[in-house]
């Protein structure tokens, strides 16, 4: 079984051995444990638990204490015993299947550039990873600038520090300010940990790789003074390849080597020689050793091109691994005075191998491609031959990413009276976020074409190309990223602002904080723009590199904002208000004021009654306002050029027009309007039910054009009478053309254009019920329906519902069932996506639909009497592959599976074995 060799290995053995040491010194030979101390230690468990989701209500959606379990916004609760039971290797895995993360989003995949294929976000309600809060403590998580400064990445979450995870299903923006649309993540870190713990974990797939294993050693030590706790994490995970899935390894691209003749022109005429262009037929033919001379090793002739099997040698996702230092604690300097700190260290890595560069950017002609002149000494067809060209001499492209993050939060609490009894705290914090991004395998455009031209180098017969001629133009490209923000924050707590029963309290407080996000491309690697005022580009720079696109940006703001929240009770608190409002202004220009209220209604002790309404905004991040130019190609018709000219290739809606997407400083906010209405009912003790409806209208939302809204723009403003068309950059975008009118490149900064519309029902049941003798039985049920999700790109566009289209699945929902028994617990739990139709959400494509996606998950624990847990489990019991997708489904992607990665989990049957050991 051929198997990726992980990232570190050592310091997951010298984890575990130290772990092994400490037990076999402080562990004793044997133990006595008998049902009556089982039963306590249960009970003991619950009581926490309990006391756990009472706090919880305090720490996210409300910064006022509250006394019941549910309050009146919707938070899920996630302990971390239940991320344990699902058998997820990190936090990241267990979040990304959470229902709430209605259409998937990102894991960690090669063929991600610039630092992003090692990060994994969350995108609560499908709004995007940017539109998702995560909190660590209650405050901001550092930003990944491989994502661009735009989400945090959960993949440096260590698993050690986790307490609980409360997800809040409502826009926060009135509490949190800007991101909070979509909903937020608040992660609850342990702070009152004592003694020592060890816990390890091995996942082994049945199919070839993604081995992961994880290991952890926490601890802490408490006395009347205070505490101080800390723990070490180490994760890793290999990567999984094209050749590992029988359904991807036989991806093909149609760049090979040889290269596929893409256009061929006549020097004399200008005309298009169709006669040579592709192999079939033509007066090029691909070599008929293809698959059988290793000159020609994955290659193949497919159609009429000559294509390279990348997925003999590319990976699906990325090699990564991570270790974690977090060290915090509490000092009381006198009964109203206490000092807190948290600080964690992480040093993460993640390798991802994809194919050798496609020659497809970069090159100083009308085309864009590399050229082969008529007269060149290797050329006999007579024409200008112009390749679809991937040089395999220079092997693999293989980008490796180092992450290196400091999250610092220092501050002191305690309370006074003033005229009642007042709680205050006040926090520093600082997060530094640093990440070096090095490619090997990539190419420099103008060093190709030159061997190209002096005929050292054959694009026709790889067979005769030496590896000199090779190394003349292999390039190593480098990213340098950073994203730093730095703050203040306090506030004032007062339980009761009256007298009496009737309880008015009052939060108030304020945060400011500085933020600055830099992404340093290499010089060769550089795309830049000159515009003047009008907005018309007056100079240019390409980047020499193919492979990939690069581009240097920075920029960096402050903040500050000013908040407070009361609530009124009534009828003895059986019916309670709260209300929240928030002021947020940026230095850049961004300002926005966010109102919330909420209402709660206990007409009796088993039901409550809830809803609220909202206003949100999203400010746009560094990268909206600052983007380095990001290099794609994008299928368009030149529609001005077609109907003044008739060219054939300006009428082609498929003909790739280089585009250039980038920032722009005149973005305004995002806005929201979030409404929310539930109840929870729990009719018996030990039964709880939730039903929540809920409904996101964004407005403004910040997008970027299509490359066919541009020249459909460049079309209007020449039918205007402006000759040269649009000038109007910040909002139409800017074709520019080469001196025969054809397009060169496209200019397609950001703008506030799209809007959309959801809502759903999310549905919660919990059960359980002892059972004597027999144990304790557990019953959940989470459930996610998403009723519509409409899309507008801008105003006068045609809106879509996106609901039941492929990668849009309506319903995601998860039943676990859990039972106690003595010293053993076991778990089984559903995981279920519905359909989806096989097209897009313009519908009418007629491919059928995609199948529902049902796994079972199963685990069993045994509770030793020395104070340890053997855990034994299975992730997709069934070995049960992603559902297919002929939409997708392709030479690059044989049966669509890989384009729905972020949906779907592919892994196969994962057999996974964990140890627990407490001190």
């Amino acid at each position: 079984m051929n198997k990726t060799n992980p990232l570190r290995r050592t310091q997951l053995w010298t984890l575990s051995a130290l772990a092994i040491a400490v037990a076999n010194t402080f562990t004793p030979c044997s133990a006595q444990a008998d049902q009556d101390q089982d039963d306590t230690t249960q009970a003991a468990s619950a009581s926490k638990t309990d006391d756990q989701n009472i706090e919880t209500i305090v720490v996210t959606g409300s910064r006022i204490k509250q006394i019941d379990l549910a309050g009146p916004s919707p938070v899920t609760v996630i302990s971390k015993e239940e991320i344990e039971q699902s058998g997820k290797l990190t936090v990241s895995d267990y979040l990304h299947d959470m229902n709430y993360n209605s259409f998937g989003s990102f894991v960690p995949a090669s063929g991600y550039g610039g630092g992003a294929a090692g990060g994994a976000d969350i995108s609560l309600r499908g709004l995007g990873s940017e539109r998702t809060l995560v909190l660590i403590d209650g405050r901001r998580m550092p930003l990944d600038p491989g994502f661009s400064a735009t989400a945090a990445n959960l993949n440096i979450i260590p698993f050690a520090i986790v307490d609980r995870i409360e997800v809040l299903r409502d826009g926060a923006s009135a509490i949190y300010g800007s991101d909070a649309i979509g909903g937020v993540i608040n992660v609850i870190t342990k702070k009152d940990f004592n003694g020592l713990e060890f816990t390890g974990q091995l996942d082994r797939p049945t199919g070839s790789g993604g081995d992961g294993a994880n290991a952890t050693l926490t601890g802490g030590l408490s006395n009347d003074k205070g505490n101080i706790y800390f723990s070490l994490d180490h994760a890793q995970k290999d990567a999984i390849s094209y050749k590992d899935r029988s359904w991807a390894k036989g991806a093909y691209s149609a760049y090979g080597n040889p290269g596929t003749v893409a256009y061929a022109v006549n020097p004399t005429t200008g005309d298009e020689d169709t006669s040579v262009e592709g192999v079939s037929g033509g007066a090029i033919a691909c070599p008929s050793s293809f698959d059988s001379d290793s000159t020609y090793k994955d290659s193949a002739t497919v159609g009429d091109i000559c294509r390279y099997r990348f997925g003999s040698v590319a990976w699906i996702t990325a090699a990564t691994a991570r270790d974690t230092l977090s060290v915090g604690g509490n000092y009381n300097f006198n009964p109203g005075i206490t000092g807190f700190t948290r600080m964690s260290l992480t040093r993460g890595e993640s390798k991802s191998v994809y194919a050798p560069a496609p020659a497809s950017s970069g090159f100083d002609n009308d085309v864009g491609l590399p050229m082969m002149s008529a007269d060149n000494v290797n050329n006999t067809t007579g024409d200008d031959l112009y390749f679809y060209l991937r040089p395999t001499e220079n092997g693999a492209r293989v980008d490796t990413i180092t992450d290196t993050i400091v999250d610092l939060v220092g501050g002191v609490r305690g309370s006074f009276d003033l005229w009642r009894p007042t709680d205050w705290e006040v926090a520093l914090t600082h997060s530094r976020y640093a990440q070096t991004d090095i490619g090997t395998g990539y190419g420099l455009a103008s060093a190709l074409q030159a061997a190209i031209d002096d005929g050292t180098y054959n694009p026709l017969d790889p067979s005769s190309n030496t590896a000199s001629a090779a190394d003349a133009f292999n390039y190593t490209i480098s990213n340098n990223n950073l994203y730093v923000n730095q703050g203040i924050d306090g506030h004032l707590s007062i339980d009761n602002l009256l007298s009496g029963s009737f309880r008015v309290p009052l939060v108030i407080g304020g945060e400011y904080r500085d933020e600055a996000f830099r992404q340093l491309s290499d010089a060769q690697s550089d795309t830049s723009f000159v515009l003047d005022d009008t907005g018309t580009i007056t100079d240019y720079h390409l980047s020499n590199v193919y492979g990939s696109s690069g581009g240097s940006s920075q920029g960096g703001r402050s903040e500050y904002a000013m908040y407070l929240e009361s609530e009124l009770g009534f009828l003895d608190n059986r019916l309670t208000v709260d209300g929240a409002l928030r002021y947020d202004h940026y230095n850049s220009g961004a300002a926005r004021t966010s109102p919330k209220i909420a209402v709660a209604v206990r007409p009796a002790d088993s039901l409550l009654l809830r809803a609220s309404y909202s206003e949100g905004f999203r400010a746009p991040t560094l990268y909206d306002l600052y983007a380095a130019p990001s290099q794609s190609f994008e299928a368009a018709e030149d529609t001005w050029l077609c109907d003044s000219s008739g060219d054939s290739d300006a009428c082609d809606q498929s003909v790739q027009r280089q585009s250039f997407f980038v920032g722009s400083a005149a973005l305004k906010p995002e806005t929201s309007k979030n409404i929310s209405a539930g109840v929870v009912f729990n009719p018996i003790d030990k039964l709880s039910l939730e039903i929540d409806y809920y409904d996101i209208k964004l407005k403004n939302g910040i997008e970027s054009l299509t490359a066919q809204q541009v020249l459909d723009n460049d079309n209007d403003c020449r039918n205007d009478g402006e000759s040269d068309g649009c000038t109007d950059s910040a909002t139409k975008g800017h074709v520019y053309r080469n001196t025969d009118d054809t397009v060169n490149f496209l200019y397609i900064p950001k703008i506030n254009a799209s809007n959309i519309d959801t809502d759903g029902f999310d549905f919660s049941g919990k059960y359980q019920v002892g059972m004597g003798r027999a144990g304790r039985l557990g019953l959940t049920l989470d459930v996610s329906y998403v009723l519509s999700y409409k899309v507008q790109d801008g105003a006068g566009e045609q809106t879509y519902d996106y609901i039941g289209s492929i990668l849009y699945p309506s319903t995601k929902g998860k039943f676990g069932v859990n039972w106690d028994y003595r010293r053993f617990t076991t778990s089984v739990i559903t995981n279920y996506t519905s359909k989806t139709r096989d097209c897009d959400y313009t519908g009418g494509c007629g491919l059928g639909d995609v199948p529902s996606f049902t796994t079972y998950d199963a685990q069993l624990s045994w509770i030793a009497p020395w104070n340890s847990t053997f855990t034994v489990g299975v992730r997709n019991l069934t070995d049960k592959d992603p559902p297919a997708s002929d939409y997708y489904a392709g030479s690059s992607d044989p049966q669509g599976r890989v384009s729905m990665l972020g949906v779907y989990s592919f892994e196969g049957r994962v057999p996974y074995l964990s140890y627990k050991q407490d001190f």
